[in-house]
């Protein structure tokens, strides 16, 4: 072995002009290649983290049903003592319960329809980037604070600023008028303008004093330690028992809760026009409610939590809530890796073409070795040899660039210039950070490797069909 090793090594020397070029194309496309997919997946990262760490969560405990048809009487009944259970799971960063609702909210001059959540003060700052967004003014200071912060684009459409007062009128969970006079204590960018102009939030116990929510709340939100764990995660949330008294003390706070006709949307206003249509709900209220915790609905596609005190409650992770995300994400990887393909393509023929001149040039000598006694075998696996020592060196020489690159990246960050506006709508910030992982420093190189020792076996083959006379005949 060594006596080869050292004939394959000195050959790839014999024409250092040829080999510093293969090795330079080699090295470029490793560098870049780990450049490439570190920043790729570290955008992937931060697209997630900044998506979910908005309002959805990594992932979400509901009623069954909730997610397709978002009713205001569709809630987790004691939503913040089952909170306080989750938060004992290892792997679990924070959980807390959120209570959603529409409402119209008017300034002095105009008035507008929003998304009003109720948040859990304590815990919302590892749940969402919002309390870091808050561009004047200050996050909610408490639980029970009768306040709201709102989006800036929201702020300038209704002509408001800190300090000033917003009137809030919606339906409460059952069925009662729903309004509250509330000062502003902050405003908010989160980058993303559907946001900023249509939402607000206030602490949860205000929203569940303003909507008759009693103790109760419509979706519990989680983030957990590692995005890969929380398959793992999750089968620990639904092993929580439920404590089946705590339904019976729903009901009576809200016995009327069934009675209520659904005018939580502004797409059923249409309900309130029409009397006789709302009067025939009234009389099949049983109906409605199957439709509600039916466990047949098709969003069930995680195990429901055990059936008892908490209702019929589901856990969904982020790609069934954001369906999307997962997809968009999917379609820019396919698309990169056609890139990506190009590139190791243009390498391997690179590779191939060297080779195969090497192969052609040496006609005469391997005709020479083979009359002498050495078998085909023998000269293959040496021209074989050669391609892999030329590749390990150029991939060699390729991550320790790409690898000084992202480390520098890694740092400072890297900003893609006049992408801002593009960038906030894909949950991306000014700067992006490389992904610091294994396989993200190896998946290019290998790939490279793999398709270049592939195309080394053409002129390998090559040499079997070498006659020892004829090869000694080539000029």
């Amino acid at each position: 072995m060594g006596i080869i090793l050292r004939l394959a090594w000195r050959n790839i020397w014999r024409h250092p002009r040829r080999t510093g070029l293969t090795l330079a194309a080699i090295a470029f496309a490793a560098a870049l290649l780990v450049f490439m997919i570190t920043l790729q997946l570290g955008s992937y990262d931060m697209m997630i983290d900044n998506n979910l760490r908005v309002l959805t969560g990594h992932f979400q405990v509901q009623r069954a049903g909730y997610l397709n048809k978002p009713k205001m009487r569709s809630t987790i009944v004691q939503a913040p003592q089952l909170a306080e259970e989750l938060r004992k799971i290892n792997g679990i960063v924070d959980i807390a319960a959120r209570a959603n609702g529409f409402a119209l909210v008017a300034s002095e001059e105009r008035t507008y329809g929003v998304q009003v959540i109720g948040v859990e003060t304590a815990h919302e700052a590892k749940l969402s980037i919002i309390p870091g967004r808050i561009q004047s003014g200050q996050f909610l200071s408490g639980d029970d604070a009768q306040e709201v912060i709102i989006g800036e684009a929201l702020a300038r459409n209704l002509k408001v600023k800190v300090g000033d007062e917003l009137t809030l009128l919606g339906s409460g969970r059952d069925g009662s008028i729903a309004a509250a006079v509330l000062p502003i204590v902050g405003i908010f960018n989160s980058g993303m303008s559907g946001l900023d102009r249509g939402l607000i939030e206030m602490p949860l116990i205000t929203f569940q004093d303003i909507f008759t929510m009693g103790n109760s709340a419509h979706v519990l939100v989680g983030m957990v330690e590692h995005l890969d764990r929380l398959e793992t995660v999750l089968a620990q949330v639904r092993k929580i028992p439920p404590n089946p008294p705590l339904q019976e003390q729903e009901e009576e706070i809200f016995p009327l809760q069934e009675e209520e006709e659904e005018i939580y949307f502004l797409e059923e206003e249409e309900d309130e026009i029409s009397p006789l249509e709302e009067e025939e709900d009234e009389i099949s209220p049983l109906q409605d409610e199957e439709e509600e915790i039916s466990p047949n609905l098709p969003l069930q596609q995680s195990p429901p939590l055990k059936k008892g005190g908490w209702g019929d409650l589901v856990v969904l992770d982020w790609n069934t809530l954001v369906p999307g995300l997962l997809q968009m994400i999917q379609a820019d990887m396919a698309n990169g890796w056609f890139m990506y393909g190009c590139l190791i393509l243009i390498v391997t023929f690179s590779i191939l073409n060297t080779f195969l001149m090497a192969v052609l040039e040496r006609t005469r000598e391997f005709g020479v070795m083979l009359a002498l006694g050495t078998k085909a075998m023998f000269i293959g696996k040496l021209v074989m040899l050669e391609s892999l020592l030329l590749t390990l060196v150029g991939l060699g020489i390729g991550l320790a660039i790409g690898t000084a690159v992202t480390l520098y990246f890694y740092v400072h960050g890297f900003s893609y210039p006049g992408m801002e506006e593009i960038g906030a709508q894909f949950g991306l910030t000014e700067s992006v950070t490389p992904q610091m992982s294994v396989l993200a420093f190896t998946l290019g190189p290998a790939m490279i490797l793999l398709f270049t020792m592939v195309a080394s076996l053409y002129p390998a083959l090559r040499i079997r069909m070498l006659k020892p006379v004829d090869a000694m005949k080539s000029v």
